[in-house]
């Protein structure tokens, strides 16, 4: 095909029109004003392994775990926003053979520490998840496998737990859902010998409240508890640095006081009756899982288990004894049946019984 010298010139400049087309330097402008944000993920992988795990195995297993917990996290953040920083925390499930990790609100953007309170839809959601129950807490940060707030007090926790259970042929047994300590006379070098044994049972109430993150306040010492029951107007001021006893009643009203828990009163009319007591108690740890305070005569005492035959009657109480005055020794406390089972003839005969039965909130 040949051209004339104006067609060829036309052809031409549509090429230079498409080759200055091309080269046309584009200027975009945005108008928006952004914000960047810096902030650290806190990351803290858990790997279930056997002990058998080469070591090569552990360190793919560990590396997989913090990727999906990094995974987790940028998700979180694209589905909620920047509202909270995440971190992790590992619990054991009801009936779960090994912890699992989940991601909570920790602090807001400006680092300040967001209280679980803040968030319950969040926890809910986790409840729904995994089918757990709402009556009682799962995913708090206290209730965590490494948490360190045992680590604060000083008293033994759980002393029963290198107990053997006694043989109480088809029996039904309940102990209590948690953590506490044990607190005894001679405690916080503090002489109470002799009438300190209920203010010692409230104080070991007042640690499952602690230990099972349902309150920030440890416990109450003598003096505290004075002064809660005369601003209460159950005492007069001469009560405030007595050494008076208080009783079961007393007890339910600091719980109030202190931790707004509210309290069932079981009365007895002899030691005696008590063995007939054995299924409300069992129900009460099955379902509330609180230690119970039991007063009688000039005595009071932590009861945090029972176990008895439905068939025969047969009954025996997990006790916790605050009348022990020596030093925090675990094998001397068992050995001397200070925390130990007793039977219905622990109990004096010839006196009363009220059970003050701590309520479990019903938060999570």
């Amino acid at each position: 095909m040949r051209f004339t010298s104006d067609e060829q010139e036309n052809e031409q400049l549509e090429e230079d029109k498409e080759t200055a087309q091309c080269n046309v330097p584009v200027l975009l402008s945005n108008s928006l004003v952004g914000e960047c944000i810096v902030f650290k993920l806190s990351i803290d992988a858990l790997a279930t392994v056997a002990l058998n795990t080469t070591f090569e195995k552990l360190l793919f297993m560990l590396r997989d775990s913090i990727f999906r917990q990094q995974h987790a996290l940028r998700l979180l953040i694209k589905l909620g926003g920047l509202s909270y920083l995440y971190s992790s925390v590992h619990v054991q499930l009801p009936g779960a053979d090994f912890p699992m990790t989940v991601l909570l609100p920790s602090v807001d953007l400006k680092g300040i520490e967001v209280p679980e309170e803040n968030y319950p839809s969040y926890k809910e959601k986790l409840h729904d998840r995994f089918l757990l129950t709402k009556e009682y807490p799962v995913f708090r940060r206290v209730l965590s496998c490494f948490d360190n707030r045992t680590n604060k007090i000083i008293q033994l926790v759980n002393p029963h737990e290198s107990l053997k259970h006694p043989v109480v042929e088809v029996s039904m047994m309940a102990l209590v859902n948690g953590k506490y300590a044990y607190h005894h006379y001679m405690q916080d070098n503090f002489d109470d010998n002799g009438w300190g044994c209920a203010y010692r049972s409230l104080q070991t109430l007042s640690s499952w409240f602690w230990l099972q993150g349902y309150s920030d306040r440890l416990y109450p010492h003598h003096k505290e508890i004075q002064e809660a029951l005369f601003a209460m107007g159950d005492k007069d001021i001469k009560f405030v640095g007595s050494k008076d006893w208080i009783g079961s009643v007393e007890v339910g009203y600091c719980l109030d006081y202190f931790y707004h828990v509210t309290c069932k009163t079981l009365y007895v009319s002899s030691g005696a009756d008590l063995a007939f007591k054995g299924r409300e108690l069992y129900t009460h740890f099955k379902e509330q899982g609180t230690p119970i305070m039991i007063g009688g005569g000039v005595l009071a005492h932590t009861i945090v288990g029972v176990i008895f035959n439905e068939h025969t009657g047969e009954t025996k109480f997990l006790v916790v004894d605050p009348h022990y005055t020596g030093t925090d020794n675990l094998k001397i406390i068992l050995s001397k049946g200070w925390v130990g089972w007793k039977g219905p003839d622990f109990w004096d005969k010839n006196s009363h019984y009220n059970l003050c039965m701590p309520q479990r909130p019903k938060v999570i």
